[in-house]
């Protein structure tokens, strides 16, 4: 008789529920990471695990224990394979009400599912759209990834069109912040512009370590990198816009669908020619292929 390989623990056992009551599931109580890593490497761990860490301390919860995580992230890796790990941190179980328990107990929940296939290689560029929903501000949510996403289930529900691979974010005051799945950056030029996200959005693993890498750049690639509001006229202008998320890496828009009354609009962006050279650096630098064709690799 075969084991069936172990996909999800719950506390550091295999299981596939949690209890009823459940503050994450009662409240959305709690926060996740998510990542692509392969069974002897995590990329970005220290990372994600700075940011489950604010998040803990956000929301008074407390602090993980990452070693723990670490081990069990590995050993659902090393029975499947190279694979999406996603991390949850729960409050725990409680009573009916928002009052949080006295002797709080997390409950932790790590997941592995399998790596994506993107045959339309949209690393090379996708369209997205300009999305209606707008985010709503809370700074003493911003940055952390908590378990709270209705904005992002919402604004997702607003295309049906299986080409189209992102929705843009703006908040009430029309500044661009984020997308549903994704952050993003804007390119000018030399420059590049990165939204402030000290209202709302989440502080994005790739996004960081994409500017972090143009920061650094020299000679014919560089950059000034600004971090600050940017206003939706103004991000049209951009030469660029790329989306960047932990388990997709970078991927730039080509074609953005905006909203202009009863017709929409087709905006056109071009893909930085200096993109694919990161691609391939963070590819080889995880041991991953984001960025290319499985049978590429």
């Amino acid at each position: 008789m075969t084991n069936t390989p172990v996909t999800c623990l719950v506390n550091g056992a295999a299981a596939a529920s949690v209890d009823s009551r459940d503050r994450g599931l009662a409240y959305g109580d709690g926060l996740f990471e998510t990542l692509l890593a392969r069974p002897d490497h995590l990329p970005q761990w220290p990372q994600h695990m700075a940011r489950l860490s604010l998040g803990c301390t956000r929301l008074n919860l407390p602090q993980p224990d990452t070693d723990g995580l670490k081990s069990q992230a590995l050993r659902l890796l090393a029975e499947n394979g190279a694979g999406v790990i996603k991390i949850i941190v729960t409050r725990g179980s409680g009573g009916r009400g928002y009052a949080t328990p006295g002797d709080v107990r997390p409950t932790r929940i790590m997941l592995w599912t399998k790596k994506p296939d993107w045959p339309d290689r949209p690393w090379q560029g996708i369209a997205a759209r300009q999305c209606a929903l707008q985010l709503g501000a809370q700074p003493a949510l911003a940055g952390i990834k908590h378990l709270n996403r209705m904005e992002q289930v919402l604004a997702r529900q607003e295309w049906t069109d299986s080409n189209i691979r992102e929705g843009l974010l703006c908040d009430a005051s029309g500044n661009l912040i984020e997308a549903v799945s994704s952050n993003v950056l804007a390119v000018f030029g030399k420059r590049i512009v990165v939204p402030t996200l000290n209202q709302q959005g989440v502080a994005g693993i790739m996004q960081q370590r994409l500017f972090q890498a143009l920061d650094a750049s020299t000679g014919e690639f560089e950059f000034t990198i600004e971090i600050r509001e940017l206003p939706w006229n103004e991000a049209l202008e951009a030469e660029s816009i790329i989306c960047t998320n932990a388990v997709a890496g970078c991927w730039p828009i080509t074609r953005l669908q905006i909203n202009a009354g009863q017709k929409d609009v087709i905006k056109v962006f071009s893909p930085p020619r200096w993109l694919p050279e990161l691609q391939q650096q963070f590819d080889k630098e995880d041991g991953l292929n984001r960025h290319c064709d499985s049978s590429d690799s």
